[in-house]
């Protein structure tokens, strides 16, 4: 099945599939030009060939930082569990609830197939697990509990993944303020109970804890 939709295998792994598709058509072309229908996927323990999201997202922090951008490695991304369901009409394949698992990333993503014109139109979620150490993920720490957007754009014999930098970046520096600000309102707030002690009252304890987050 992903040799006819990419062109070449792209997904390795234990495979599951539930489809039901209709077509026609007197050519390879035209049969897969006229798809219709509908299915779900599964695929455990494998790896999507073409794209590397640990180091895509490790010369984004890179760049960010005005660092050299670390070696290349092999365009694979190894995962535990990929699924997802999808439709087709007239040979557009479309999927909104993909979900991948693995040591290193969470990631979920939406996007279009397009057979009739071998193009591919799909953007992916990741988050970095919080686990990083020992999964090739030396250089993610600062991606902790920040969702990086990837677009996956293009032919299926030229697919270029990229990265929104500026808006990573934002996220980046909007993280470090809310780390700063929570710390701010923790020390405030130990030093008011350290100071009234008991004369707090159960009540504006609770007070204290809803204005200082915890």
């Amino acid at each position: 099945f992903t040799t006819a939709l990419l062109g070449k295998e792209r997904i390795n792994g234990m495979a599951m599939f539930d489809m039901d598709f209709k077509t026609t058509g007197l050519t390879p072309e035209s049969i897969m030009n006229n798809l219709s229908g509908k299915g779900n996927f599964r695929f455990s323990d494998g790896a999507v060939s073409g794209v590397n999201l640990g180091l895509l997202l490790r010369k984004a922090i890179a760049k960010i930082n005005k660092k050299p951008a670390p070696a290349d490695e092999p365009l694979s991304t190894d995962f535990a569990l990929l699924e997802g369901s999808f439709t087709a009409k007239d040979g557009i394949i479309n999927n909104n609830d993909l979900m991948m698992m693995s040591p290193l990333f969470r990631v979920s993503g939406e996007g279009e197939v397009n057979l009739s014109k071998s193009d591919l139109d799909y953007l992916v979620i990741a988050a970095v697990a919080n686990t990083v150490e020992g999964q090739g993920g030396k250089g993610l720490e600062e991606l902790k509990d920040i969702p990086v957007p990837v677009r996956l754009k293009g032919p299926f014999t030229d697919i270029k993944p990229t990265i929104d930098i500026n808006k990573l970046y934002e996220l980046i520096a909007k993280r470090s303020v809310d780390k700063q600000t929570k710390k701010v309102k923790t020390k405030v707030k130990d030093q008011i109970e350290k100071k009234l002690g008991d004369k707090l009252g159960d009540d504006v304890k609770g007070k204290l804890k809803g204005l200082f987050g915890r």
